[in-house]
């Protein structure tokens, strides 16, 4: 892990940069909010909402049940009156009306609606904002525009609380979010924040005493009482006061987190400073589909059927059950799964209900998403980076869920929203395509100087031809046919005890130089070389006889190449001998542990290194399988007899290969034929006359190394028995 932490670091920081670019986009954020917050949504399901929170509907059950249009505009304002009335009769803490009354109605109405709220002393309004344009830019391309609130009309006006406009963020989608304060229009406080002020007003403790000691605008000037502020109807003003000390007073903001954020003060503490100090748009957490705030209908809120309003903060506005008399809606993250919109009061009673029981979402600040994003980066980054393709491929798909159920704990359990549509659709997608990229670029630039270091050892064209094979053979799992040559120089070990270290490397280095050049030269390829050894192959697709008749003429060739190496006078000789068969071969990496060969691998190699060695007891070159000789032409060979090579259970017939220039002297027809016959005999078990054959031929020729070999084997089995003879095989012991 060390030699890569420097590509783990450099992919986790390109993942975090990279996801920082995309959560910058307004799309993405859109993105993010659409799918990522309701995606937590859906993974929490509905919660239970707060008791303190009623909404009273507009709806067509009470517009049937008094005979009105279900046109709740159209309602007489007597009966609002009424409501109100009742409401208060029945203990209700803060009443709020989600209903436009910026129009006349009947002047009796009007005047009896507005005394029924001037004696409940805690209606809040909802009131119009209307944008008017105030200039235009330098430029005359932008149009400057402000916000002026229009009032309900005068009676009404008077006779509330406060009256406060309720306009929601533009939003192309679903509704997430709620003004608590209008900047653009003056900082008015909004219809959810005046109405929970109000209620908060009504609310026991010392917060009122705390907020007065730290915002000297209000401790000099303002009642010294909640209930006097209720009472001159200055929840407003109040509230813009409030919210511009905290503001701009980062001392003041500091003492009453220090005193309400203690374990023991109540969430609405913390609500309201966040409500004070905060920024002017705040999430909502909805407590489930559309009516999850508990909702009566108007007619039963009117007649009074026994429903504890006492304390409440009760809601006035069109709600309706059945969505096709919804007079307003809004779409909302659970419209899709329930095919229900969410009305204009059941927006505002959430944005309360969320102030009530402390659990506004809780988007992360700068520096934390920064954190989660930075550190979600380098883990999915640098993972997908080091580990192997299927190893990236299936943490990828472990570290969704992780992520998710992470990001769903946290929001269920403190209301923190974490980003998902970033960290899962982005940045580990792409963490995930740049790493298998990064890995097959890597692999790409290894096998180029692979080859290219290969190229430093093999022939180009003999290296080519082989990739070539190889490239056509990846659906048979690199499984050949091929002639392999093996190779072992006498000597060695006595010129490694006698020479200094760097001339023997220089001795074996032009040896394996004059080698190599006729191997390549004859299409061959070497795969390994140890100490005095090489090994070479000749590999096809399938079996092929001129294949195997360039593998022995490549034999000759290297032969003769070693022939003019001990030719230099004053070098040191090292003779070699060669052994050729042919066969399955498997051409590929092998190794373990952190070390790998490209190798052949296959029982052809093992043979042809055993091959090699029975040059030694029979005295020749080179010497080649019947397999490797099937069907060639063109070579001059002689064949040997059957051997049973140690470790083998198989016999196999051998070749003596020669060169054709080695006849060009009169090497007589007849001698071969006598060679024949005596080891026909030797074959059929008829060892005197096999062994009197083998003696005159070994007398005649007494450099040749088989005749005399099958005279002493002939001789020893006169004396004791056949004993290294099965099936027609001679058994070589050892290696």
């Amino acid at each position: 892990m060390k030699g890569r932490a420097p590509q783990f670091a450099l992919f986790g920081l390109l993942a975090t940069v990279f996801g920082m670019l995309a959560g910058a986009v307004p799309a993405v954020l859109r993105l993010e909010e659409n799918l990522g917050l309701g995606s937590l949504f859906l993974m929490r399901g509905p919660r239970e909402a707060p008791a303190e929170v009623v909404v009273v509907g507009l709806d067509k059950l009470s517009s049937d049940a008094f005979g009105l249009p279900n046109e709740p505009a159209k309602w007489p304002r007597t009966l609002h009156a009424e409501l109100v009335e009742r409401l208060a009769a029945a203990g209700a803490a803060v009443i709020g009306f989600d209903v436009l009354f910026d129009d006349p109605a009947e002047p009796a109405g009007d005047l009896r609606f507005g005394e029924a709220l001037s004696q409940a002393g805690n209606v809040v309004l909802v009131a119009f904002l209307k944008k008017t344009a105030v200039g235009a830019s330098q430029d005359r391309q932008i149009v400057l525009t402000a916000e002026k609130l229009i009032p309900p009309v005068a009676p009404l006006a008077a006779g509330a609380l406060a009256v406060a406009p309720f306009t929601l963020p533009v939003v192309p989608v679903r509704v997430s979010q709620f003004w608590t304060f209008k900047a653009s229009a003056g900082n008015l406080a909004t219809f959810p924040t005046t109405v929970f002020q109000a209620w908060m007003l009504r609310q026991p403790g010392e917060w009122f005493t705390d907020l007065r000691a730290v915002c000297p605008a209000l401790e000099g000037s303002w009642p010294i009482t909640p209930g006097e502020v209720l009472a001159g109807r200055q929840v407003g003003s109040f509230l813009r006061e409030a919210r511009s000390c905290l503001t701009t007073d980062p001392v003041a903001v500091a003492r009453l987190d220090a005193a309400w954020r203690q374990p023991q003060q109540p969430a609405v503490l913390r609500s309201l400073l966040e409500l004070y100090a905060g920024a002017d748009t705040r999430y909502l957490n909805y407590y489930g589909p559309a009516r999850s705030v508990r909702t009566i209908p108007y007619v039963q809120a009117l007649r009074g059927t026994g429903d504890d309003l006492a304390g409440k903060i009760v809601l006035v506005g069109f709600s309706d059950e059945f969505q096709p008399e919804q007079k307003d809606g809004f779409y909302s993250v659970y419209s899709d799964h329930t095919g229900l919109d969410i009305s204009g009061v059941e927006v505002a009673a959430t944005a309360i209900a969320n102030m009530v029981d402390g659990t506004a979402i809780k988007p992360l600040s700068f520096p934390a998403e920064l954190f989660v994003i930075g550190f979600w980066g380098l883990l999915v980054g640098g993972f997908c980076r080091v580990l192997t393709p299927p190893a990236a491929i299936a943490f990828s798909l472990f570290a969704v869920p992780m992520y998710g159920a992470w990001a769903w704990w946290v929001f269920t359990a403190m209301n923190i929203w974490l980003p998902l549509f970033v960290p899962l659709f982005v940045q580990l997608p792409v963490a995930l395509l740049l790493g298998l990229l990064a890995q097959y670029l890597q692999t790409r630039r290894q096998r180029e100087r692979v080859m290219l270091a290969l190229g430093s050892y093999l022939p180009k064209r003999a290296l080519d031809r082989l990739m070539e094979n190889l490239g056509d053979l990846q659906a048979n799992a690199e499984l050949l046919h091929g002639t392999c040559m093996a190779t072992d120089a006498e000597q060695y070990t006595r010129l490694a005890e006698t020479l200094a270290p760097e001339e023997l490397a220089a001795l074996m280095n032009a040896y394996y130089a004059a080698m190599f050049a006729e191997v390549e030269k004859c299409g061959g390829v070497v795969t390994d070389v140890v100490g005095d050894s090489m090994m070479a192959i000749w590999a096809m697709s399938k079996p092929d006889s001129k294949t195997r008749a360039r593998a022995c003429v490549g034999a000759l060739a290297v032969a003769a190449a070693v022939e003019r190496f001990n030719a230099v006078p004053g070098r040191p000789r090292l003779p070699t001998r060669i052994g050729l068969h042919t066969g399955p071969i498997r051409l590929g990496n092998i190794g373990g542990a952190g070390h790998m060969e490209f190798r052949a691998v296959g029982d052809i190699v093992n043979t042809a290194s055993r091959i090699e060695s029975l040059n030694k007891p029979l005295g020749t070159r080179i010497l080649v399988s019947g397999e490797t000789l099937a069907e060639t032409e063109g070579l001059l060979t002689r064949e040997l007899g059957t051997f049973l090579l140690a470790g083998k259970s198989t016999p196999l017939v051998i070749h003596e290969l020669l060169d054709t220039k080695a006849d060009r002297d009169g090497l007589a027809r007849d001698w071969h034929a006598r060679f024949a016959a005596a080891l026909s005999a030797f074959r059929a078990a008829r060892w005197q006359v096999a062994a009197d054959a083998f003696d005159s031929l070994h007398r005649e020729q007494p450099d040749d190394g088989p005749a005399r070999f099958y005279a002493q084997l002939c001789a020893r089995y006169l004396a004791s028995g056949p004993d290294s003879f099965e099936r027609g095989a001679v058994r070589m012991p050892g290696k």
